[in-house]
């Protein structure tokens, strides 16, 4: 049978189509680092880390662990590793090491990429995890034992890799925010990224003259979908660790129109001295989510920062299932909003019988960019997937609306 002439949601093509569409536009702007990149050198850079990572003798499907911050290095990391095929285990930063560790085992990694701030974890996997053969370091005083990403890329092919990726290929391993023990872990596909890829562009307008400031950590699926959302669009990302002054700094000199914030960052926001002075008006909007928002900060922070708000819920398993856009908001300021574009969400017992409207009950989903079970964990797989949903343990209710 002839194969059909069809592609597949293959989250690498993303940045190569970019480079041509939106080519010497500027594609990031690093606060972290002072790097600026356009499309055409980012997607230059990405492809000589791919084609290093076949050097060094990767193979797709192998687990590649980095432990970076918001820095422009790990839009390449995760770029780099969809080009190819490799799974990515972006750890969060604020583990432990010995966490760590114990994540880098649980998945299998053969690599470590990290920046110098986290050459204490290297130097324990190096010790401890004999499976992981390759280091790279990012930054001053890189080890001994690891290569320097910089070095490492600069003589590498800046071609396209030769590599055949499909969407149900799997993409990265995330981690929940787990409160005991070690964080869950779940796989996600290309499709699933790509999918919430797509529903962020459209749920909140993002568009090429946008410039979307990124302080949710990319680590993270929130801080990737933005990322992700940018270079589709050809937008500008502005990408940096939170500092609430130095956010209201940004914003001005860098002209932001959109980010993505929690209500405690906007409290930090709000707190910052002489908050008036800064010129905040190019922001045509902002995004909450991950807390409840209580109404007296929408109120301080439409006044204060900005107008127009959008609000979505979600877990990490399930990306965004629900969202309110700035008109929702308007006239129901506590709701989180309406079901998103391509999912199913229901309100249950306990029995797992659906609700009548306006009863509190269990929040349940099935989503397009949501897992289908936990990674080597088949107890809590079974305690959350039940009959095709996901049980989220959130209680809500729909109303007329």
């Amino acid at each position: 049978m002839e194969p059909k002439a069809t592609t597949s949601m293959a989250v690498g093509r993303i940045l190569k189509n970019a480079s041509i569409r939106y080519r010497d536009k500027e594609a990031v702007c690093c606060v972290t680092t002072g790097k600026r990149l356009s499309f055409l050198q980012l997607n230059d850079r990405v492809n000589r880390l791919a084609n290093r990572f076949l050097e060094l003798g990767f193979k797709k499907g192998d687990m590649v662990a980095f432990v970076l911050s918001n820095r422009v290095e790990i839009i390449e990391t995760f770029f780099a590793l969809g080009k190819i095929g490799l799974v990515g285990l972006p750890l969060n930063y604020r583990m432990l090491p010995k966490e760590m560790v114990q994540m880098i085992i649980h998945a299998e990694a053969v690599a470590l990429i990290f920046e110098t701030a986290y050459t204490q974890v290297a130097e324990t996997v190096k010790n401890q995890v004999p499976g992981v053969k390759t280091f790279i370091g990012i930054g001053n005083q890189i080890p001994d034992f690891s290569f320097d990403y910089e070095k490492l890329i600069a003589d590498s092919s800046s071609d396209e890799p030769d590599v055949e990726v499909q969407e149900e290929d799997d993409y990265y391993l995330n981690l929940t925010s787990g409160t005991t023990g070690l964080p869950k872990s779940y796989m996600l596909t290309h499709y699933n990224n790509a999918t919430l890829i797509i529903d962020m562009t459209q749920m909140f307008h993002v568009c090429e003259e946008d410039v979307a400031l990124i302080i949710f950590p990319i680590f993270g699926r929130v801080g990737f979908a933005w990322m992700g959302a940018g270079i589709y669009n050809g937008s500008k990302i502005v990408i940096m660790n939170f500092d609430p002054k130095r956010v209201c700094e940004v914003i001005q000199s860098e002209k932001v129109t959109i980010s993505n914030w929690v209500t405690t960052m906007a409290q930090f926001v709000l707190a910052v001295p002489d908050l008036e002075k800064f010129n905040l008006s190019s922001l045509r909007g902002l995004v909450f989510a991950g807390a409840a928002f209580p109404i007296p900060v929408q109120e301080q922070v439409k006044r204060r920062i900005c107008k127009t708000i959008y609000e979505f819920y979600g877990l990490q398993e399930t990306a965004i299932i629900i969202n309110a856009s700035p008109a929702d908001k308007e006239k129901k300021p506590a709701s989180q909003g309406k079901v998103s574009p391509w999912n199913e969400v229901r309100i249950v017992d306990p029995s797992g019988k659906e609700v009548p409207m306006g009863t509190i009950g269990e929040v349940v989903a099935r989503s397009t960019s949501g897992t289908s079970a936990y990674f080597k964990n088949e107890q809590k797989t079974k305690e959350a997937f039940k009959n095709g949903w996901f049980h989220t343990e959130d209680l809500g209710y729909f109303d007329e609306d």
